[in-house]
């Protein structure tokens, strides 16, 4: 009877434990379902160590129905499966679907170096090697795929899959920059400072615009250094110390240092327990909420022996201290320590905001009682300053009577206002003034002040020249940019005559989404947002301003680029600024002519 991952699934089989079970247990399983060919247990074998790690069992048996397919495939098929799967995997990425990405990539591959596949690439090549113009697809394609896995791997902190992922990538191609580099991080994080300096290095050489590169590459170069600088303070004062025998003149300095040390060890390692603490507790509460049993189906059970242990007995044994129980059960957890971590930060930093809230409230209703008081204060000086006043009336210095707020005037006050209101005589015929220039509307002859509202007319003109700037790559691979949407602009602007003189003030902000793509295959969108404030003409003197405007602007990225392209991305963006300057003061040409 022939032999099939299918098979073993319509059976009820779960694959995921059969790749982790032990190989009498397989043995056992096979017999039971009527197995009974060491070649057909021969080939399981070998189709479970090949299955992928982090699959559920669902994922499994899409994989294995997807290698078996592979199987009677010619190389044109196998290569346009692995590039649809790559496409999928691209796609997902971009979504931040990081767990469909590795599935997908990791298909893709699978489907490239499978037995079946290497055969039928194999066939492939040796037939198209008689061609002209033969060129290998399958080998670049790999390389892509293992790099693209390592950038998701990179992406989630999975340093050791990423190294290896990257090392598969650099063994087909060791000039892959991009494989390198992302090595070459993974190494760093992992602490593995001369592997990490290597791959830096190279990629440095390799493109010496890489600034993320030289970044990284400053950083592993100092934690080398300060890596080496005990060990030669060491070698130092031990050849010190044979010199001058007795306790060193440092010592208390040292003491102080190694105890702050430690203390600073044991306070994180007080709260990494902690946290760990919190995060079962949470996992806890979750399984009791929506409990779910870890097992197989009876029929498998029955028929190959295995006894599996139910969540509930591993929490049992958990309690009782067992600690492959307490390992097992952190693996089935309802939530990821990583995830409660994040929930945990972002519920103290709400709990930080309310509280400074509270505080903001509680001192405003304290300056609000404060200001009430101050009334009160003030009602009580003006009682005290009536006092002695008999019903709002007061004494003259002739001694007669008159109201409170009756004001005396000194003889030198009311002279200069007798001064003031005296006749003069007029000098000139007020008809043989010269007209003045007639500006402004009709109504406004004398041509005093004029204003009118132009914000509608110039939001709309403004908004119309800041739309579809774009800047174009210089390649089919160079990164261009180009503004997506106005998200959004806000302002007012007017016309002002006076004096016979106009002018055109206006003071607006808005907000420019741009995003940024490439012909590269493989290569991911950039995205942004410039904000620009405070834009209003930039006030040199006369009208020779309005060819000229001032602004405050702030930019982040929406979707950051990657290492590779970051330098032509800025490049673009660069350009692009340039061009909205242009169209800002084609805006002012516009209005002035308004």
């Amino acid at each position: 009877m022939a032999l099939s991952l299918s098979d073993l699934v319509s059976r009820g089989c779960d694959l995921r434990e059969l790749r982790d079970a032990s190989e009498t247990e397989v043995e056992e399983l096979l017999l039971a379902l009527g197995f009974e060919s060491a070649d057909d247990r021969a080939v399981l074998q070998g189709l479970l160590h090949r299955l992928p790690q982090d699959l559920s069992s669902d994922e499994l048996a899409s994989w294995a129905s997807r290698a078996e397919a592979s199987e009677a495939a010619s190389g044109d098929e196998i290569l346009a499966r692995a590039e649809e799967l790559k496409a999928q995997g691209n796609a997902h990425f971009k979504a931040d679907e990081l767990g469909r990405a590795s599935t997908a990539y990791q298909g893709a591959i699978e489907v490239l170096t499978s037995p079946a596949g290497k055969k039928a690439l194999e066939q492939w090549w040796t037939a198209l090697k008689e061609t002209a113009d033969a060129a290998d697809a399958a080998t670049p394609l790999l390389v892509s795929l293992h790099t693209n896995l390592a950038a998701v791997h990179n992406k989630l902190g999975q340093w050791q899959m990423c190294v290896a992922a990257a090392s598969s990538a650099l063994a087909l191609d060791a000039s892959s920059v991009k494989a390198r580099f992302r090595r070459g991080v993974a190494h760093s994080n992992l602490a593995q400072y001369d592997e990490a300096k290597a791959d830096l290095t190279a990629v440095v050489r390799a493109d010496p615009r890489n600034r993320e590169a030289r970044t990284v590459l400053e950083v592993v170069s100092a934690a080398i250094q300060a890596r080496r600088d005990p060990e030669r303070k060491k070698s130092e004062k031990e050849l010190y110390s044979k010199a001058f025998q007795g306790p060193s003149l440092y010592a208390a300095d040292e003491a102080r240092e190694r105890q702050r040390v430690a203390e600073e060890a044991r306070r994180v390692a007080e709260e990494e327990a902690a946290l760990l603490r919190e995060w079962r507790a949470e996992c806890a509460r979750l399984r009791a909420l929506a409990p779910a049993a870890v097992a197989v189906q009876a029929s498998v059970a029955k028929r190959s022996g295995w006894k599996e242990m139910e969540e509930g007995m591993l929490v049992d044994s958990a309690a009782k201290g067992d600690p492959e129980s307490l390992s097992a059960l952190d693996k089935m957890a309802p939530i990821s320590l990583s995830d409660f971590k994040t929930q945990r930060e972002k519920a103290q930093q709400e709990a930080r905001a309310a509280q400074q809230e509270a505080e903001r409230r509680r001192r405003r209703e304290a300056e609000a009682a404060r200001t009430v008081s101050g009334e009160e204060a003030a009602d009580e000086e003006e009682e005290e300053l009536l006092k002695g006043l008999s019903k709002g009336y007061k004494k003259r210095a002739d001694g007669t009577t008159t109201t409170f707020f009756d004001r005396q005037v000194d003889p030198a006050t009311k002279a200069l206002l007798d001064a003031q209101k005296a006749p003069r005589r007029i000098e000139a015929d007020a008809a043989a003034a010269p007209a003045a220039a007639k500006v402004g509307s009709a109504w406004n002859t004398a041509g005093t002040w004029e204003e009118t509202d132009a914000s509608a007319w110039a939001t709309a003109q403004l908004r119309s020249r800041l739309s579809g700037l774009e800047i174009e790559g210089a390649s089919s691979i160079a990164r261009g940019v180009r503004v997506a949407s106005v998200k959004s602009i806000e302002g007012t602007a007017s016309v002002i005559t006076m004096r016979g003189k106009t002018r055109h003030p206006f003071e607006f902000k808005f907000e420019l989404e741009w995003e940024s793509e490439s012909g590269e295959a493989d290569g991911d969108a950039v995205k942004g947002v410039l904000s620009y404030s405070d834009v209003c003409p930039l006030a040199s003197g006369g009208d020779a301003a309005s060819s000229m405007v001032s602004y405050e602007l702030a930019e982040h990225f929406t979707l950051p680029p990657t290492a590779e392209v970051a330098a032509d991305v800025q490049t673009a963006l660069t350009s692009l600024k340039k061009l909205v300057n242009e169209a800002v003061e084609l805006f002012l040409m516009d209005f002035k002519q308004h």
